[in-house]
């Protein structure tokens, strides 16, 4: 019986020598262990190793940010890993994934290291966008706290408006007590806040966008107005909505 477990022992000795380094980072976090984590840093190892998943090689910083380890993030932070590095499929940032995931304290740690608020995943996601479609309003006043911009959303496409298109009434109020536009995409005669909640057919964030005051007659490129969209979609509800609010 001895034999076979040293022999069993042996056997495993080669395979966990064949780990890749940026493997041992993953399996490391993964198992939250910081000590291991630290051993591959006094070792030698980079604290930026591009940890293999295929075409979406990250860092071991964007894994413990995603994965909600704080501890290590703390590590590799003073280990010198670039804030900033973004994934090499996605483009995400530690920043973004820790947004995505909704870690609120590994958010802090992030800014604190002077996380670009501006950078962007494929999608043209960055973190404040991200933040707001999530629903997270604790991370998106943290980053708006840090600079986020209000208004900086991606593809013609605003913080706000996609909080209408989540359905999120109370994040859209929150956003329009910050400052956000309710009528961005008024003067190019492109998509708004209210044609996306008529898209919707929700009739409780079009109110919403009435309380704040959005413009009501403001038409698209080929000239519909809310109302005719409205009508068209025979929404009742909401082209009493905008009746009422002096919608032609």
């Amino acid at each position: 019986m001895r034999l076979f477990t040293i022999a069993l022992v042996l056997f495993a000795l080669p395979l966990a020598a064949e780990l890749d380094t940026g493997t041992q980072f993953a399996v490391a976090i993964e198992d939250s262990d910081v000590e291991k984590v630290k051993a591959l840093l006094e070792g030698g190892a980079a604290a930026d190793t591009w940890i293999d998943y295929g075409e979406n090689d990250i860092t071991p910083l964007m894994k413990a940010a995603n994965d909600g380890e704080a501890d290590i993030v703390k590590v590799l932070l003073e280990a010198g890993a670039n804030v900033n590095a973004q994934g090499q499929g996605g483009k995400e940032t530690a920043l973004q994934n820790a947004v995505g995931s909704g870690h609120a304290a590994i958010v802090k740690l992030l800014l604190d290291a002077k996380a670009d608020l501006s950078l962007r995943n494929t999608f043209g996601f960055n973190a404040f966008t991200t933040a707001v479609s999530a629903g997270n309003r604790e991370i998106a006043e943290s980053l708006l706290a840090a600079g986020a911009k209000i208004d900086d959303g991606a593809h013609t496409l605003t913080p706000l408006m996609f909080a209408v298109s989540a359905r999120s009434p109370e994040m859209v109020q929150w956003l329009a007590s910050k400052g956000a536009n309710v009528n961005a995409g008024v003067k190019e005669g492109g998509q708004t806040a209210l044609n996306l909640a008529i898209l919707n057919a929700d009739a409780d964030m079009v109110k919403t966008l009435i309380d704040l005051k959005v413009n009501v007659n403001a038409k698209m490129v080929d000239g519909t107005t809310p109302l005719k969209a409205a009508q068209k979609g025979d929404q009742d509800d909401i082209v009493a909505l905008l009746k009422a609010a002096g919608a032609k």
